[in-house]
């Protein structure tokens, strides 16, 4: 342990603090290297520390116990011996985050958001990470949460990932370690928002000279995110699908629900007809569009997936390979959810999805001076990145290019040439016939190509062989594998 003297601006602040011993082998919160109160804890601490600090400290976790009690806030443990509803634990005092920190973290969380995004879209669609020999097989297949059925299934809206969650902790020289990625059915934000609405009745004034970030606009714009999720339904019914309250994180279900304002169901109350999910209701079937699950993977189904599952729905996963509703997160997306995959996914997002994307900086290279296009890139005048990103983004004043799109599913295809924005233009490039996608699926270039043809807005240009500008050599290359296929169509014709 460290002796080092505390130094802050007020009395009472150093006298409150004087038995305060920072342990040099962690990081510490509240002091910085030179022993004063961090500045965003500076206004806390004095106030906490003020006259009669004890007795208002005493007070304050009395309320906490009581308003916890009151409230009903529990998390379910099986076979425990205080009974199936223990109290939640909440310390009163909380941990104080500057805003520069917390930005850094926000964009952090969102940037890994994306790259597991596109990683769910490579597993259950081309695989070419396993292909490449990025990932090795057993990772994803030896994990039971990765579901066959699910392979070359695309969610309506092509996203698999609508919320996640990831456990963070605090390296010893002041970084943030991320400890656990939550893709599943990540719960956690019903219990922040109750336990933010305590420290609130709690501490008051405190809350409200630091400026602390709200949190509930969080549900808000949650609520209108899950009503367009499933986009032609003029008023779409969302239900929160929960085990039932036994689950240990059922206060969650419940609270949520209430907070959400839509219907909490089980299993047993849902439907499924005609590839088209209902809820039973006393006025008859209704049809949802959007499920916010809180149930594993693998009992969501018991005729495609565990077949002694009681808690699913029959004939779910028929309903989202039709594209009839929209579950969130989607199914198989608990794959991820496993320690292993943190050793597969070192560095930044940059060091993750450059490679696939080097094609476009060489062509950015071939056009531009390289310095002008990395303060391009460092600006962001010019991004690049994977189709999965586009989800959720509305581009204006842009010029967008999509490479490769004979390599979009349809969803993908819809999903993107719905981003634009005003004063945008789009330019969608691909070479029919050079698709690489699971066999039967349908090529979002070529299914765009004929649904919009004739659509005012839309110019289509087919280009030729002369079009092409090659080097004489490859363009003779090509040439003799493009009579080779022609001979070998031309013969299986003849038998």
């Amino acid at each position: 342990m460290s002796d080092q003297r505390v130094v802050t601006q007020g009395a009472e602040t150093e006298a409150c603090l004087a038995r305060y011993l920072p342990d040099p082998r962690r990081y510490d919160e509240l002091l910085d290297e030179h022993g004063a109160v961090r500045a965003h804890w500076r206004a806390l601490v004095e106030r906490l520390t003020a006259d009669k600090a004890r007795d208002a400290a005493r007070r304050a976790l009395e309320l906490t116990r009581r308003l916890i009690v009151e409230n009903g806030v529990a998390y379910n443990v099986y076979s425990d011996p205080q009974g199936a509803d223990r109290p939640w634990a909440l310390d009163p005092l909380p941990l104080v985050l500057s805003q520069d920190e917390w930005r850094k973290i926000e964009k952090g969380v969102a940037q890994r958001a994306r790259v597991l995004e596109a990683l769910l879209a490579d597993l259950y669609g081309p695989q070419r990470l396993l292909a490449e020999g990025l990932v090795p097989p057993e990772l994803p297949f030896g994990h039971p949460n990765f579901l066959w059925p699910c392979h070359g299934l695309v969610p309506r809206g092509a996203s698999w990932l609508h919320a996640y969650a990831a456990d963070l902790a605090r390296a010893p020289d002041g970084r943030w370690w991320l400890l656990a990625d939550r893709t599943q059915a990540p719960s956690g934000a019903g219990y922040a928002l109750e336990n933010r609405d305590i420290v609130e009745q709690v501490l008051p004034e405190a809350i409200r000279d630091l400026g602390v970030r709200r949190v509930r606009d969080f549900f808000g714009e949650m609520r209108e995110r899950l009503r367009s999720l499933f986009d032609d339904g003029a008023n779409p019914l969302v239900v929160i699908l929960t085990p039932g309250p036994f689950n240990e994180t059922y206060f969650e279900h419940a609270y949520m629900a209430r907070q959400l304002g839509l219907p909490l169901v089980e299993g047993h109350d849902l439907t499924v007809r005609n590839e088209i999910v209902y809820l039973k209701t006393l006025g008859g079937l209704k049809r949802v569009h959007t499920i916010l699950r809180r149930l594993d993977d693998d009992y969501c189904d018991p005729v495609e997936l565990r077949a002694a599952s009681a808690l699913g729905v029959p004939g779910l996963i028929s309903a989202i390979r039709a594209q009839n509703v929209v579950i969130t997160n989607a199914l198989g997306t608990g794959v991820l959810e496993s320690a292993a995959w943190l050793g597969f996914l070192p560095g930044d997002m940059r060091e993750k999805v450059d490679p696939y994307l080097r094609p476009i900086y060489d062509a950015l290279y071939d056009l531009m001076d390289a310095r002008i296009v990395e303060r391009a890139l460092e600006t962001s005048e010019i991004e690049i990145a994977p189709l999965a990103f586009m989800r959720g983004r509305t581009l204006s004043n842009a010029a967008v290019i999509l490479d490769e799109a004979q390599n979009a599913s349809s969803m993908q295809m819809k999903m993107f040439l719905t981003r634009l924005g005003e004063n945008s233009r789009m330019i969608v490039t691909g070479d029919p016939s050079q698709v690489d996608l699971p066999q039967g699926q349908v090529s979002g270039l070529a299914e765009a190509t004929r649904l919009l043809r004739n659509v005012e807005g839309v110019g289509i240009v087919a280009y030729t062989a002369e079009d092409v500008i090659r080097h004489e050599l490859v363009g003779r290359i090509v040439e003799a594998y493009d009579k080779e296929a022609l001979k070998l169509a031309s013969g299986a014709r003849e038998r």
